[in-house]
């Protein structure tokens, strides 16, 4: 489906769907099925809703949410947000500025800076430059988080919104520097990740191979 030359308000139903739109504040809400959506230029409001999206917002100050599903969230230029909220599952972000004066947000408008843990991945033997963000139900992978060669300083989040707290990427790190005092429960959905419990009593859990699991101080429970 291609939408052109005004605004529109887009509903898809059930079905596997391609959704592109060229210029117009577009809000579109992708329904259910494994859907690709390009909402071109504009200030542009997309659901995601359930299925494995892909979801490019394109120019323009644009709003995505991925919905339920294993979904890819782009924001491309302009000043995006990206909302998660209880019902997300494993979902990547790649975000792109060229302009560096503009402020990119992730929200998780259900959840407590508490209800996150931060992880930077582990690729096999080193980490990279992506953040794993992961909560009780679901995580969010942001590609390039920590990549600060000046190639890739675009590929930047600026703030992670929660119900209670506003996250720098330096408080991030900052957090990442420290040890847990919190009693953790952690799941670990991807590959290649080490996670380490830090204080507290902890319930690590990998639901794949390739993840290192440190259950450090406390009386922990690993499940491989």
């Amino acid at each position: 489906m291609f939408f052109a030359n005004r605004d529109y308000t887009i509903n898809t139903l059930n079905g596997d769907d391609s959704i592109i739109t060229k210029n117009g504040n577009d809000t579109i809400y992708a329904g259910s099925g494994n859907d690709s959506v390009d909402s071109g230029s504009g200030d542009d409001i997309i659901f995601g809703e359930s299925g494995n999206d892909n979801i490019y917002g394109g120019d323009g100050n644009d709003t995505l949410m991925g919905g339920s599903g294993d979904d890819f969230l782009q924001g491309g230029e302009g000043n995006d947000t990206y909302i998660f909220n209880s019902k997300f599952d494993n979902d990547t972000v790649l975000n792109f500025k060229p302009n560096k004066d503009e402020t990119d947000t992730i929200k998780f408008i259900d959840l407590k800076a508490k209800d996150l843990n931060f992880h930077r991945v582990f690729d096999g033997k080193d980490f990279s430059n992506d953040l794993l963000i992961t909560t009780k139900n679901g995580s969010v992978k942001v590609q390039n988080f920590f990549d600060e060669s000046s190639i890739n300083e675009n590929y930047k989040i600026d703030k992670i919104h929660t119900k209670d707290k506003i996250l720098t990427p330096n408080e991030i790190k900052e957090i990442l520097t420290k040890k847990s005092i919190y009693n953790d429960q952690i799941q670990a959905f991807n590959n290649q990740i080490q996670i380490n419990g830090g204080f507290g009593d902890d319930i690590l859990k990998a639901s794949k191979s390739g993840t290192t699991l440190n259950g450090e101080m406390g009386n922990d429970i690993i499940i491989g």
